[in-house]
């Protein structure tokens, strides 16, 4: 609860200040040190990212967003269910083997999606809440330092493939 109050503060705060709430929650330096226990939201390109489908399996994480013929924004987190019995905690100064990251979005007037791929220089919190033989829960904080700085933040649970 008290993670959540500071987060509705330096929302408050930013919006006094001028500065946006996505300026606030989106930062390749530094995850959150707690993720809010809130469902996950943020933007991918631009777009408001609302959950579809989060599945994992033992190569990758992947949350979707709503679409019509494609997820309107996509990310692919290459760690595997068996690699999420721990917080992973990735900064733009990290180095050694880092989940790479593929972002999937639609730009108006496109027919398929475009992908962006990140093998560093993100910052991400990902924390395994709870597992069963069929489920993960998690929670995530992810920024992008794509020039729309998409970012990901909050709980979700995600089918075990």
């Amino acid at each position: 609860m008290k993670a959540l109050s500071i987060s509705i503060l330096a929302l408050v705060l930013a919006f006094l200040s001028g500065v946006s709430a996505q300026d606030t929650l989106w930062s390749i330096d530094k995850p959150l040190d707690s993720v809010p226990d809130v469902p996950i939201r943020g933007q991918i390109f631009g777009k408001e990212f609302m959950l579809d489908s989060a599945t994992i399996n033992d190569h990758a994480l992947t949350l979707s967003s709503r679409g019509q013929t494609w997820p309107d924004g996509q990310l692919i987190i290459f760690v595997g269910k068996g690699e999420l019995d721990k917080d992973i905690v990735v900064t733009s100064g990290s180095q050694g083997m880092l989940p790479h990251i593929h972002m999937k979005f639609v730009k108006p007037g496109q027919n398929s999606p475009g992908t962006l791929m990140y093998v560093g220089e993100y910052g991400m919190r990902l924390t395994l809440e709870s597992k069963t033989d069929s489920e993960v829960g998690a929670r995530i904080h992810v920024s992008l330092p794509d020039y729309k700085k998409s970012y990901l933040i909050g709980t979700f649970t995600a089918l075990i493939k």
